[in-house]
């Protein structure tokens, strides 16, 4: 387990030989954004960036303090002028369509930087959406939990995965990586991956087994992805307690949470690290997961790698087979055409 000034030296080592290219989906705050910036500071500026979120304005924000504080200078080096790439991409994470859109858009936009050979280097997914109370569908009939934690994650890198592809076959970095809670240990019923049709004592807790089935579902989503496409890495973190919005939001919006709101304040700095450093952590598993071996990784709060028993024993192998093409069936998944 890195310390935190060991994750920090780590991550200061970074050097590619070509600026890389980085698309962060919920990069408009929390985790996801701190560690572009983190990204974007230890490759002072050379790298391009692709924020995907609602919040254009957050979004936009982020990307300009790139732009001002890290503005790229000529590599001496390389003698390579090009300019980095700064831009923001809507996407709604709720629903399949904007997902779909924001994928050919992204598709287009490194198409128009890099000519037929558009590449992704660094696939980071961190939106998410937690209520243990109540349980509520999409537009598209999807639990939106299930979709917000795992069915657009899985959709967007499914779609995009030719572009990580070519990073790979550029012998280049390919890396993807899945910020919601590794290691987690929930049964899932594979007759009822999107779980819709649970009993009715089950029904009433839905919303807490929505929350807990995603996170394995990122655990499988890897392992799966990694058997299929080797020479990418593919990790899923669980960052702990983070001070960010959407944690304060789950404390403040109900009700029953308003009188321990005093002793909640209290601990919030004692128990949760901030997003900066857990960003940290974040990227040191990140950049330090290779493809040899099983090619995936469960990564603890701190960049520790966590066991994996028992991801190559039959009956799991099945149950990734099966959510991969439950998942691509659910969410009409579609490999992005690449131009030729």
């Amino acid at each position: 387990m890195p310390s935190l000034s060991e994750a920090r030296a780590s991550n200061a080592l970074v050097h590619f030989n070509h600026p890389p290219v980085a698309v962060f989906l919920g990069g408009t705050g929390g985790i996801a954004a701190s560690t572009a910036e983190l990204l974007a500071r230890y490759t002072e500026g050379r790298i391009h960036v692709i924020i995907a979120g609602r919040n254009r304005i957050d979004g936009t924000k982020i990307l300009s303090s790139l732009a001002k504080a890290l503005e790229y200078r000529e590599s001496e080096a390389d003698n390579d002028d090009t300019e980095m790439l700064r831009e923001f991409v809507y996407c709604d994470a709720s629903d399949l369509r904007s997902v779909r859109t924001a994928s050919q858009t992204i598709l287009s936009i490194l198409e128009k930087l890099e000519g037929g050979a558009p590449r992704i280097n660094f696939l980071v997914f961190s939106a998410g959406f937690a209520n243990l109370f109540s349980s509520v569908e999409t537009k598209d009939g999807l639990d939106l939990q299930l979709m917000m934690r795992y069915y657009h994650r899985f959709k967007m890198a499914y779609e995009l995965m030719p572009l990580l592809r070519n990073a790979r076959d550029q012998g280049q970095d390919a890396k993807f990586l899945s910020i919601l809670g590794a290691g987690i240990n929930f049964p899932v019923d594979p007759n009822d991956f999107g779980l819709k049709h649970l009993g009715t004592f089950r029904r009433v807790f839905k919303a807490f087994i929505s929350g807990a089935a995603s996170a394995v579902y990122n655990d499988i989503l890897i392992e799966e992805f990694a058997s299929r496409e080797r020479g990418i890495s593919f990790t899923h973190s669980y960052p702990g307690l983070v001070r960010t919005a959407q944690l304060d939001f789950s404390f403040r919006k109900h009700w029953l949470f308003t009188p321990f709101r005093p002793f909640y304040d209290m601990l919030e700095n004692a128990v949760t690290v901030s997003a900066e450093d857990s960003a940290e952590w974040m990227l040191f598993g990140l950049l330090n997961a290779n493809t040899e071996g099983k090619g995936f990784y469960r990564r603890g709060h701190q960049g520790q790698e966590l066991e994996a028993d028992g991801y190559d024993e039959p009956k799991r192998m099945l149950l990734r087979k099966e959510l991969f093409q439950h998942s691509i069936s659910e969410t009409q998944a579609q490999e992005v055409s690449l131009s030729m």
